[in-house]
């Protein structure tokens, strides 16, 4: 009897832990480091990709693309304390290396230096689900603009806008509320946001503003993946009839 009721327990804790698992995905720090793969598989470097996929470094099935004007664009990962922007158009030896990890080659960039943020009202950042994922909060910065700060800028999640005020500031690795010397984050807390498969999140401008000439990155994204009810039943099943077994040896 002791034995099934620990493993109806440990049933449950492996039920809430695969619930309760958040990963946190550093555009910053992957576009940064320059330590090509294999060497470093997080080594993503400045580079532009038609689909930005998840599911192979970081285990979560999610899609990012970018758009200008509503039609396709690329996700792009910026260096230098940027992240995650969008880009609009690549250069010659680009168009032949998107998707690849490149980092410092002179490949797979922008023909415009300074269009590889999400820029006012024109682009946007499509973060699709391909299983069912919980987003619990994205990171900010416009730390390749003059003022490095979004105070005052509205951010538009799935067109619903938010204003970024001071208290919103929030470093992406230490949690500081203070602002770091070329790197200052702004944070957006979901309550929290459910993703099914094929549904998205856009993240934009808001358009009812006049905020031209504003830019901002996603400097990080903390989601999680959320198991299916079959999965958890038939896990739970298998505990069930597991324990069955072991009372009836015992017997």
């Amino acid at each position: 009897m002791k034995i099934f009721r620990n493993l109806l327990i440990s049933g449950a804790l492996l039920a809430i832990g695969s619930t309760a698992h958040a990963v946190i995905i550093n555009f910053q720090d992957i576009s940064d480091r320059q330590a090509p793969p294999p060497a470093d598989p997080l080594s993503y470097g400045e580079s532009a990709w038609t689909t930005l996929s998840l599911n192979a470094d970081f285990g979560i099935n999610v899609d990012i693309t970018g758009t200008y004007y509503g039609s396709a664009a690329w996700a792009y990962l910026d260096s230098n304390n940027a992240g995650l922007g969008v880009c609009q158009s690549l250069n010659a030896a680009g168009a032949g290396s998107v998707d690849t990890k490149n980092p410092g080659s002179g490949s797979n960039l922008c023909t415009n230096p300074a269009d590889d943020n999400v820029d006012d009202l024109t682009e946007s950042l499509v973060f699709t689900a391909n299983e069912t994922v919980t987003i619990d909060r994205i990171w900010f910065n416009n730390n390749h603009d003059g003022d490095r700060s979004l105070v005052g800028d509205t951010i538009t999640i799935n067109g619903v806008g938010y204003t970024f005020t001071a208290a919103d500031i929030s470093d992406i690795v230490t949690g500081s509320t203070s602002f770091l010397s070329g790197d200052t984050d702004f944070l957006f807390t979901f309550a929290p946001l459910v993703l099914n498969p094929t549904e998205s999140l856009t993240v934009g401008y808001y358009s009812g503003t006049a905020q031209r000439d504003e830019q901002f990155y996603v400097s990080g994204i903390e989601i999680r993946a959320v198991p299916e009810p079959g999965t958890l039943a038939l896990l739970g099943a298998g505990l069930l009839g597991l324990g069955l077994t072991r009372r009836r040896r015992r017997a």
